[in-house]
């Protein structure tokens, strides 16, 4: 038989879909080891902070270029599956723009997260990283210790530049 009759085109989406999903559970689970109560007397409270216990050397500092390293890898292999299977010509017209539609949505997704490191990093950080899959996002920042002003100018940024609720953000800290 032959492997498209075996896999269909579907199949082949959910699969990348799910290979991403597990790639932003694993970050968030790897880096949500310790949690840090945020007890603030502003306005603006938005969510904690989860500090890990990654002191900042150069292996952090590889941390986060191997971290986007793997986030563009995941998503250009998404976007390459996608482009296969606009070219199958059995397609329907309606299947051709949700695979597109998904397209669409990952790239705004990467724009999304080189906006919010761009700005975090405009805030005084050294590094930031940013996982966004729609829904939720996550926020790996390198600092010495987060601040409740920094926090909530983490979450504004990221609110900002997304449809995401706040209860939905985290952010991690690399020390």
């Amino acid at each position: 038989m032959k492997l498209n009759v075996l896999i269909g085109k579907r199949q082949l989406i959910l699969a990348s879909l799910v290979v991403i999903l597990g790639v932003a559970v694993y970050l968030n689970w790897e880096f949500s080891d310790k949690n840090i109560n945020l007890d603030t007397d502003s306005d603006k409270v938005y969510g904690e902070t989860q500090q890990t216990g990654v002191e900042i050397t150069e292996t952090s500092e590889a941390y986060f270029a191997q971290a986007r390293l793997n986030r563009q890898k995941n998503r250009d292999e998404a976007l390459e599956s996608m482009q296969t299977m606009l070219k199958d010509t059995t397609l329907t017209e309606a299947q051709r723009k949700e695979i597109t539609a998904k397209a669409n949505e990952i790239t705004e997704l990467a724009k999304s997260e080189n906006a919010i490191e761009e700005l975090v990093k405009a805030k005084g950080f050294s590094e930031c990283v940013a996982f966004i899959d729609g829904e939720s996002a996550s926020v790996v920042v390198s600092t010495n210790g987060l601040s409740e002003q920094q926090a909530a100018q983490i979450f504004e940024i990221v609110v900002s530049k997304t449809k995401i609720n706040s209860e939905n953000i985290n952010i991690v800290e690399a020390k």
